[in-house]
């Protein structure tokens, strides 16, 4: 099967401070629910893959949610046959309520990995923000093959095996 991943980078925004962060150009720019459409058509008509991921980056793909909503029901709606699989990573702290219910909803067409650093004390160390165990929760319970991102600083090291342990 022909398999083609489109990577997007939809946000440059993250409302984190990440101590290990390289993204140097943390702005308020936004794809447009139109460019993304063009890409992705684009894509399609031009290319006979099988299969297409689109793979949403940021910052923080969550604080794109609208054109992660709008241009997923766009693709589905207009592009039936085709096989789509949409993916992201978060940080998981911009689950709202109408986030969940959209991503409960959706849960076999859209996939999400969280990108968590270790026990609550190293991600609060890393990023300033211990996430809730009911945000990790509900990510566990959503999609159990998807695999947790740990990123480890020079500050976290020596808790590493606690950080693996909980994860």
């Amino acid at each position: 099967m022909s398999r083609f991943c489109l990577m997007l980078t939809i946000t440059n925004e993250c409302n984190l401070k990440c101590r290990y962060c390289y993204e140097s150009s943390k702005n308020k720019l936004r794809m447009q629910l139109d460019t993304a459409k063009r890409i992705i058509s684009e894509r399609i008509e031009k290319h006979d893959q099988e299969e297409l991921e689109i793979d949403f980056h940021g910052g923080e793909p969550f604080m794109n949610f609208q054109l992660i909503k709008d241009l997923c029901e766009w693709c589905w709606q207009n592009y039936p046959t085709r096989i789509l699989r949409f993916f992201t990573t978060t940080n998981g702290t911009m689950l709202s309520v109408g986030i969940k219910n959209w991503l409960t909803e959706n849960k076999k067409r859209f996939a999400v990995a969280l990108s968590l650093d270790g026990t609550p004390d190293m991600n609060h160390l890393n990023r300033g923000v211990r996430l809730s165990e009911e945000a990790i929760r509900f990510f566990s319970e959503m999609w159990p093959e998807q695999p947790v991102k740990m990123t480890i600083s020079n500050e976290t090291l020596p808790y590493f095996s606690d950080g693996v342990k909980y994860i």
